[in-house]
């Protein structure tokens, strides 16, 4: 860490010094998570400190241990600063401590699979993993044999792109969603529509059933994210927060229940039972889609 010309050090200026920083990323609640992780991943912390809106830490998680690789700071102004380099984090650490990193094989093409007239954009796989759904431009869904990569099954209903699919691992259902504002119950026995979810004023554009509730999430360019009962249709909430479309929504067993990433640059944690928005996490980028549907 450098000292600036008036003698205050960067991270000073910037809201907290250098135990201040890894004191919070390393008591930060995620750090129990990560450890459980199958293979090594980089994970990206947020921790607020004074005077400034956040503190990134990049940690490089590996299988029962972590290592904190660079550490930047956000200000109000959106401005990044590298308050911690790899290097100087490293700095005085016993090499024989280090993780040592997995080696995996680089990855190869294995099939290519056509059949669709337009981009595909959705894709979702069966819980048995022994078929898969995409969904296109040309406003069908299809289904393939993973296996052989072979066509199984075509289905058609929706009159505009089809932008979302989830496969439920309860029920033998399928839901899709798409530019048409419509969102279709499919039941995979009887291959056909059960059942819709009117509600959304403009295209939906991303949806996810939640891993242990009968219930489905959806958001969309009037940036809602809706929660439906399954069985009933019924509407259960309607949450408003966001100022631009909800492009993603990652539902989880536990609190909190429901994420939603929308193109206002926010991420925003919702309470399920409540139906109100738990925090709001503000970024510089506007955000994509994450396809991080759980079923």
């Amino acid at each position: 860490m450098g000292m600036m010309a008036d003698g205050v050090s960067d991270a000073d200026k910037w809201g907290g010094s250098d135990n201040d920083i890894e004191k919070q990323l390393a008591s930060a609640t995620f750090t129990r998570e990560v450890m459980t992780l199958a293979g090594p991943q980089i994970v990206i912390v947020g921790v607020p400190l004074n005077r400034i809106t956040l503190v990134l830490g990049l940690i490089h998680c590996y299988p029962n241990s972590t290592m904190l690789v660079g550490v930047v700071a956000i200000d109000k102004a959106r401005h990044l600063k590298l308050l911690r380099s790899a290097n100087s984090v490293m700095e005085g650490t016993d090499p024989s401590r280090l993780p040592r990193p997995v080696w995996y094989h680089p990855w190869k093409m294995y099939r290519v699979i056509s059949g669709h007239l337009g981009s595909v954009g959705a894709i979702a796989f069966d819980p048995s993993n022994e078929w898969f759904s995409t969904g296109s431009a040309d406003r069908t869904i299809k289904i393939w044999d993973v296996a052989t990569g072979k066509l199984q099954l075509t289905l058609t209903g929706h009159t505009g792109q089809i932008r979302g699919l989830a496969i439920s691992s309860k029920h033998t259902y399928m839901f899709c969603d798409g530019d048409d504002k419509d969102v279709k119950c499919w039941d995979l026995t009887q291959n056909k529509v059960i059942r819709s979810y009117p509600g959304h004023l403009s295209s939906v554009y991303c949806l996810a059933t939640h891993p242990t509730l009968d219930v489905l999430l959806t958001g969309g360019r009037d940036s809602v994210c809706r929660i439906w009962d399954i069985r009933t249709q019924t509407h259960v909430h309607a949450f408003l927060g966001h100022h631009s479309t909800v492009c993603s929504v990652f539902t989880r067993p536990t609190d909190p229940q429901v994420v939603t990433g929308s193109h206002d640059s926010t991420i925003k944690f919702w309470d399920l039972r409540g139906g109100k928005a738990m925090s709001t996490l503000h970024t510089p980028y506007e955000i994509g889609s994450c396809d991080g549907a759980a079923s």
